[in-house]
């Protein structure tokens, strides 16, 4: 179920082209709102990680269920780097968490 889907037409420094901060703001509340709503009916539905709330708690429930320890460590054997790192994937996690 997507609950928002849209984008501003941003570009910093194009003069009347800048991004709107406040309906960004706005927009993530929104989204925020109705995600809390979905996931109080369905707390364990999980989340298809191309589609979801960027900001999504438990995120590496939600898309990768009881594999992620596993995926984990396969990540860690072969990108011991991190170099093949994209928003929300195995390992993606900031320093410390």
């Amino acid at each position: 179920m997507l609950c928002a889907s849209w984008e501003q037409c941003a570009y910093p420094g194009v003069p009347g082209h800048e991004p709107d901060v406040k309906l960004a703001e706005a927009g993530q509340r929104f989204v925020g709102e109705v995600m809390d709503i979905i996931r109080a009916v369905a707390p364990d539905a999980g989340s298809y990680v191309n589609e979801t709330d960027y900001h999504q708690p438990d995120w590496q429930r939600s898309f990768w269920g009881d594999n992620y320890a596993r995926l984990l460590g396969i990540e860690h054997t072969y990108d011991p780097g991190n170099l093949f790192r994209v928003h929300h994937g195995v390992g993606s996690e900031p320093a410390g968490d």
